[in-house]
């Protein structure tokens, strides 16, 4: 397994340092081992497409070109230090199949949009369509970056049901089931030709704004989650590496990149990664506002 954390971007901008959070230095550039990324995710990366969807009703007023961030969001980072072109809603011809607010497969917990007035396409959805818009054979040298699992628990505990399964009050199984769903469509990808890949795990959702709001029974909830998800995704992935010796694996730490980012923010200038940032809370939004 080849670590690759979020840093890489950051570090375009500011070159970083070892510390006790961020272990390893990197340096200022990188030789890409891939010519282009699809990318399969939620909100983390969509740059358009519930925007063209929905009609530009979302994200809303203060989206960043239909993004749910006020500015470019992760993966057009990374784009840019690899020097590696724009990226591009599907919807519009391009490779980025992001949907805010997807799951992993809709078939087991779904994300319905009333905006949309249906399911938002899942990462598996967002995959099928992929294939159908590429052809038969994948390109080797392209990177397929799937992050995603957040909305799944995020889902499951504010309704606490599964489509498949009913009520499902064990939360190993869910994990189980998502973790395993994520790694079964990275094999859908393999079986067409994709050789390279990058998967993320799930931060550390018992520490963000929205978990201002829950109680202490959803917090811990999130935290078996999370932490049953991750411990599990990494395992099948390195397995997933091991039975494929042509297959390049990169695991994005997302849940250890947010803890550093924690206890460095003041290194990034950044203020405040806890509470919900919105017009109307001025004092958890600095200047953003202004």
């Amino acid at each position: 397994m080849k670590p690759l954390i979020m840093m890489i971007a950051l570090s375009s901008i500011t070159p970083l340092k070892a510390s006790s959070c961020c272990r390893a230095a990197y340096p200022d550039t990188f030789s890409a081992l891939f010519d282009s990324m699809a990318i399969f995710e939620d909100s983390f990366s969509d740059v358009g497409n519930i925007r063209n969807r929905s009609n530009g009703s979302e994200p809303g007023i203060w989206s960043f070109n239909g993004r749910y961030s006020d500015g470019r969001v992760w993966i057009e980072y990374i784009l840019q230090f690899f020097n590696l072109p724009l990226s591009v809603p599907s919807a519009e011809g391009g490779l980025n199949y992001a949907y805010g607010g997807a799951t992993v497969n809709n078939t087991y917990i779904h994300s319905f949009s009333t905006y949309l007035d249906a399911n938002v396409p899942s990462v598996s959805n967002q995959i099928t369509q992929y294939l159908d818009d590429e052809g038969e054979i994948l390109p080797r040298d392209r990177l397929h970056v799937l992050f995603a699992g957040y909305n799944d628990y995020w889902w499951y505990i504010y309704r606490n049901y599964t489509i498949s399964a009913g009520h499902d009050w064990n939360l190993t199984n869910v994990y189980i089931n998502v973790a395993n769903d994520i790694v079964d469509q990275v094999q859908t990808l393999y079986n067409k030709g994709a050789r390279i890949f990058l998967v993320g795990n799930i931060p550390n959702m018992s520490t963000w704004a929205e978990a201002a709001l829950q109680s202490q029974e959803v917090l811990a909830s999130y935290d078996v989650l999370v932490r049953g998800h991750n411990r599990l995704l990494s395992q099948l992935l390195s397995e997933f590496e091991e039975r494929y010796e042509d297959a390049t694996m990169y695991q994005f730490d997302a849940f250890r990149t947010f803890d550093c980012l924690d206890k460095r923010k003041t290194f990034f200038g950044v203020q405040n990664i806890h509470n919900a940032c919105h017009p109307t809370r001025d004092e958890n939004c600095g200047e953003i506002f202004s």
